[in-house]
């Protein structure tokens, strides 16, 4: 049912549609004036509320460059492949063109901000051709009907969703400077330690004289999980992939997917106790957790049982550094995989252990400033979802 004052309208009156260049077509140059768009762009922290920045740039008045150059305002997103499932709208900021693989859409008949909040409410990703190749084009876009209010309406609307925006881009802001804070302080306290004043050179650079370079294999025992993926899930142990894993500790499945035993002995699967500290060993590495209850894991990650010279959370955190040595260990295959034998010959430095427990600590409470940075982020995103459904259904009306 169309709300009161609301009109449904096709694309080709509120809007005009354009496409994109191949980089051949441009010489690109770091002091350009003018943006050269790509789908990775839209990755940037500085491109979450608007799109500020790109990789390539070019200079608009070279007489041999013949693109069509967008204006700030335009509405940007993906026009094909996987990128068109993550739902991303953003508008330039600064003149730019785009790559093949991007969309520019130039509000003629609509408010640009709102009809973004709207594409994001719609999901380009429910409008797009994902029989295949997931798509979409003009053709999906020019003939569909959009349900739009008054313009002093889509303006009042716009403007209490981007307020929210805002919110969402200042506490990102934070989070990028906590996890920046975050690395600065791992790499102090792992090359320099607490009080040190006489350092050595070792393997893995620089560190205090009165510290050991171990194993992982050395200090903890390892344990693999079964190559079987259980198929019952109706237990009360939680079963632990890559994309559960969000902060320091893990008890639960996002999915709330845990199985029984007898799944796991079915499945040839093991269990891994309390306290194990859990890395990923397949794809992207420097990830890891530590298991604050019983858990099974999937075949992507590898378990370490801490002995009594180290102390888990030290060593999450030291594993959470060593993204670049396990890629330049990890077997040459379509993903990077490390087994357990690289697994457990990643060298990590070893203090005492009263000095493990200190270092941790103090990273710990920059990491804890970040999880509460996140839980305000989680609920802006909350309150957002629920302004779009009440006030882009027309549900909800703003007074103008």
């Amino acid at each position: 049912m169309t709300p009161d004052g609301w009109e449904l309208k096709k694309g080709d009156t509120l809007f005009k549609l354009g496409g994109g260049h191949a980089p051949r077509d441009i010489e690109f140059d770091d002091s350009g004036d003018t943006l050269f768009l790509k789908v990775d762009d839209f990755n940037a922290p500085s491109n979450q509320n608007g799109i500020t920045s790109s990789n390539l740039r070019f200079f608009a008045d070279d007489q041999s460059i013949t693109v069509r150059i967008y204006d700030p305002g335009t509405l940007v997103f993906p026009k094909r492949g996987a990128a068109i499932f993550k739902n991303r709208v953003q508008a330039l900021t600064r003149p730019a063109t785009v790559d093949s693989n991007l969309m520019c859409l130039a509000a003629t008949n609509v408010d640009a901000k709102f009809f973004r909040h709207h594409l994001l409410f719609c999901g380009i990703h429910e409008i797009a051709d994902t029989s295949s190749v997931p798509q979409i084009n003009n053709k999906h876009l020019y003939p569909r009907a959009f349900v739009v209010p008054p313009i002093a309406e889509q303006r009042k609307i716009a403007a209490v969703l981007g307020s929210v925006d805002e919110a969402i881009g200042a506490t990102r802001a934070v989070i990028e400077q906590t996890r920046r804070v975050k690395q600065g302080l791992l790499q102090q306290l792992l090359t320099r330690g607490i009080g040190h004043t006489r350092f050595k050179q070792t393997e893995i650079g620089e560190i205090p004289e009165a510290w050991e370079v171990v194993t992982t294999g050395h200090i903890c025992r390892s344990i693999v999980p079964g190559r079987n993926k259980p198929k019952v899930f109706d237990g009360n142990i939680p079963w632990i992939t890559i994309p559960d894993i969000s902060g320091l500790y893990i008890g639960s499945s996002k999915k709330c997917l845990a199985v029984t035993r007898e799944e796991i002995k079915r499945a040839n699967g093991k269990t891994i106790p309390a306290g194990t500290v859990v890395m990923t060993c397949v794809g992207k590495f420097g990830i890891s957790t530590i298991a604050e209850c019983e858990v099974v894991i999937n075949q992507q990650l590898h378990g370490f049982v801490c002995g009594d010279r180290i102390d888990p959370l030290f060593l999450c955190f030291v594993l959470q550094t060593k993204e670049r040595e396990m890629l330049s260990m990890a077997g040459q295959t379509t993903i990077p995989y490390l087994n357990r034998g690289k697994c457990e010959s990643i060298a990590v430095p070893l203090p005492r252990l009263d000095e493990q427990k200190a270092i941790a600590g103090k990273v710990r409470s920059v990491v804890n400033a970040e999880i509460e940075s996140q839980k305000l982020l989680d609920l802006a995103f909350a309150v957002k979802r629920g302004l779009m459904q009440d006030l882009l259904t027309g549900r909800v009306r703003v007074g103008v």
